[in-house]
């Protein structure tokens, strides 16, 4: 079910600004959403809108929408058909799955970096810039896909295998 209010009331009588907050009563665990709309376009002879802009954020998402009227309805008085455009990404709650991926593409990852620099810096710079960069990015989107958490269990793993590599030279 949805509810809400009128922000703004043209002088016409009809809403170009509005706030909404949509509750989905299917889902026991379902977040309510938090919507606005604002018309961006008003017909040509001012009794409704004909484009509506809109945004759209709960705990789980966000959106934004675009409508345009395709059909006017009645004497002109209202819209009867829209089409809309929704463009939207999920958040993402910290899931400590997503360390694997961290880990699991890191590795790899360092060793190139860390056999590059073993066996001339210079001759292999640019494979470490590689390997560096696609670490940071595969970083990056490890932990913006499962939170700080991610980032920290892949750095304390990250300071683990540092520590072994150091203790297997150092051995030798």
């Amino acid at each position: 079910y949805i509810r809400g209010s009128c922000s703004t009331v043209e002088v016409e009588g009809w809403c170009s600004e509005w706030t909404q907050m949509e509750y989905d009563s299917d889902k026991a665990d379902a977040f309510p959403e938090e919507e606005t709309y604002r018309c961006a376009r008003m017909s040509d002879n001012l009794r409704y809108c004909v484009e509506w802009e809109g945004e759209s954020e709960s705990e789980v998402e966000f959106e934004f929408f675009e409508c345009e009227c395709v059909v006017e309805g009645g004497d002109g008085d209202y819209c009867a058909e829209w089409d809309c455009q929704e463009y939207g990404h999920e958040y993402f709650f910290p899931n400590l799955l997503w360390s694997l991926l961290a880990i699991g593409l890191g590795v790899p990852l360092i060793a190139i970096v860390v056999s590059c620099g073993l066996e001339s810096v210079h001759d292999n710079i640019c494979m470490m810039c590689v390997g560096i960069s696609a670490l940071i990015g595969e970083v990056l989107l490890a932990t913006w896909l499962g939170g700080v958490t991610v980032l920290i269990i892949f750095l304390a793993s990250l300071g683990g295998m540092l520590g072994g590599f150091v203790a297997w030279r150092w051995a030798k």
